[in-house]
């Protein structure tokens, strides 16, 4: 297997741990009150689309020449990056609401 193979493989495993996170995250949101649904909704709305902006990359990557394949690889880079700071902004935002008094009180 190339370099290029293996980078891909690599990254196809990184987006699988991704996925599973993505999916612990609408599992929380589902316990959430309904305001706070809607808000994660359009969260996991724009981690979905960032998602799929990094398969279309990824997916190019496997294509692109060997004289394209660096600039593809930054571009996967990027889009990765993307995703990954969207998930800890959401992550984020979670944990931040969870420790919150308002949101404690609304529990109550």
């Amino acid at each position: 297997m190339d370099r290029r193979e293996l980078y891909r493989k690599k990254m196809e495993a990184q987006l699988d741990a991704w996925n599973a996170r993505l999916d612990e995250l609408v599992a929380r949101g589902r316990k959430e009150g309904a305001e706070r649904r809607e808000a994660l909704s359009q969260d996991m709305e724009s981690l979905r689309n960032k998602r799929e902006t990094f398969r279309n990359k990824l997916d190019k990557l496997g294509q692109a020449a060997e004289a394209g394949w660096e600039k593809a690889r930054d571009e996967v880079e990027r889009a990765w990056d993307a995703l990954m700071g969207s998930l800890q902004a959401v992550v984020s935002k979670l944990s931040a609401e969870k420790r919150t008094p308002e949101h404690s009180s609304r529990r109550s």
